[in-house]
């Protein structure tokens, strides 16, 4: 039973951690809250596909010089489509390596773009929103492993608190 304990207050403490970090990023995040990374495109691809009902693209970008490929999709009427072309410079915002531990959002991995100073993409509102998203479930999950944790291992619920009350 003591390992369990120490594994449920582990996993409460995490999924604690990561409420706390979506909504830190929920609140407080902008475009500087991402990395930036600059290049002289390569390569686009853009792709459409239905999914359901909808119809959805997908651009890809590579830069000169870098294997690493960054992407975004959305349905077509909301966006998915950076206009860029080979030969382009960008600036991209992009999620650090550390983001993706607590927002889980594998749809997109660019969420602004500005090309010559200017913004030309922005959906800052789908990072933040994912952010929102995945704050609120690990937020109920971690009150739910909490009480749990409490009421199972530590035998601390409110029920028994009341009983010792009445006991006195």
């Amino acid at each position: 039973m003591k390992n369990r304990g120490i594994a449920l207050l582990v996993v409460a403490i995490l999924a604690t951690l990561v409420a706390m970090a979506n909504m830190l990023e929920y609140f407080f995040a902008s475009k500087e809250s991402l990395r930036r990374v600059d290049g002289v495109v390569e390569q686009v691809i853009n792709e459409a596909f239905r999914q359901g009902r909808s119809t959805y693209t997908k651009t890809t970008i590579v830069f000169e010089g870098s294997n690493d490929k960054y992407w975004l999709s959305d349905r077509v009427d909301v966006g998915g489509y950076i206009p860029a072309v080979k030969g382009d410079r960008l600036s991209l915002y992009v999620k650090s390596w550390y983001q993706w531990l607590y927002n889980y959002n594998w749809r997109s991995n660019i969420f602004y773009v500005e090309k010559e100073g200017e913004m030309i993409y922005n959906n800052l509102s789908e990072w933040r929103g994912s952010g929102r998203a995945f704050m609120m479930v690990s937020a109920i999950l971690a009150l739910l492993l909490w009480l749990i944790y409490f009421d199972v291992v530590k035998n601390k619920s409110i029920s028994n608190l009341i009983q010792r009350k009445q006991q006195r």
